[in-house]
């Protein structure tokens, strides 16, 4: 299975050890980043593993980030993702 990955800086380690373990048990993972600790806005990265997934050039998606809006659940941010 083909699955895309992204993270904020904050969620990069838990990208990280995500990957990993994905592909351990033989899924092939597409990083769209980050790549590293430094300071980003996840919807950079977040965008194009969504847009990877809806396009079918990827199975499924993992996003990992450090917080949501006030008002937000996941589902939201999933659904923002997907719409911008």
């Amino acid at each position: 299975m083909r699955i895309a990955v992204a993270s904020d800086h904050a969620g990069f380690s838990l990208k990280q050890r995500i990957a990993e373990f994905l592909s351990s048990q033989g899924h092939e993972v597409l990083d769209f980043g980050t790549h590293g600790p430094e300071s980003v806005d996840y919807p950079d990265y977040a965008k194009e593993a969504a847009l990877r997934v809806s396009r079918g050039e990827a199975d499924l998606g993992a996003v990992s980030y450090t917080h949501l809006r006030a008002h937000e659940t996941s589902l939201h941010l999933v659904c923002r993702l997907l719409l911008e």
